[in-house]
């Protein structure tokens, strides 16, 4: 009961999101989130077993953007379009954690800065670059 069972819907092209909505009708923060799951689709089609992908969302509203889900890790990640991040972009990754103890005990943000950074403990901010490149 406390899960929230509504899709969350991406459409993976973000060119294809400005031409079809217009720039004005999408923020930055989502063009971005909808780029880091299209890449994740890419990354998961080339390995060997293919993990699934979730949307995590509880019944109070706390949001995890993606879930990787494979035979033995439940990988929590958040996505943040600033080049910056702080402890309190962390929050909700910390709580699932706390939650979950099937989960492994690493939680990662996934942004468009320059440094790798422990930003709570076991939860560290990767740049896209990084990950994607």
């Amino acid at each position: 009961k406390r899960f929230v069972k509504s899709p969350k819907i991406f459409f993976p092209d973000p060119g294809l999101n400005k031409a079809i909505l217009g720039d004005l009708s999408i923020s930055q923060g989502a063009l971005y989130e909808s780029w880091v799951f299209s890449e994740l689709i890419k990354w998961k089609q080339i390995q060997s077993i293919e993990p699934d992908i979730f949307f995590y969302r509880t019944a109070a509203g706390a949001e995890i953007d993606f879930l990787l889900a494979g035979e033995n890790i439940l990988l929590p990640i958040e996505v943040k379009s600033h080049d910056k991040v702080s402890p309190a972009d962390a929050r909700s990754l910390e709580i699932f954690l706390n939650e979950h103890k099937r989960a492994p005990s690493l939680g990662l943000i996934v942004y468009p800065g320059k440094d790798i950074l422990e930003v709570r403990k076991n939860i560290w901010a990767i740049p896209d670059w990084y990950l994607f490149s």
